[in-house]
């Protein structure tokens, strides 16, 4: 995971992000940076949100970061460990 999220911040546009989650830790990937933060407490989220108003990222974006599962895609077993 940490190979391919590098892989892909190099290649984000501007105003670009992705993120990947697991029920403890969340990964943010914007241009030229991966932040690891933790899913469950949004006060660790300030670096990739202040980040991300400097690459053109809009902040509702960053700052209501899903971190669950919907239901339909847990019952398909679509869950994944981020380890």
């Amino acid at each position: 995971m940490r190979e391919l999220a590098a892989a892909l911040a190099q290649v984000m546009k501007r105003n670009w992000y992705a993120h990947f989650f697991n029920r403890r830790l969340l990964i943010v990937i914007m241009p030229y940076r991966v932040f690891r933060a933790s899913a469950l407490d949004q006060a660790t989220w300030a670096p990739f949100v202040a980040y991300g108003e400097t690459v053109g990222v809009e902040p509702s974006w960053t700052r209501r970061v899903p971190v669950r599962v919907p239901e339909y895609l847990r019952e398909l077993g679509l869950e994944f460990d981020l380890g």
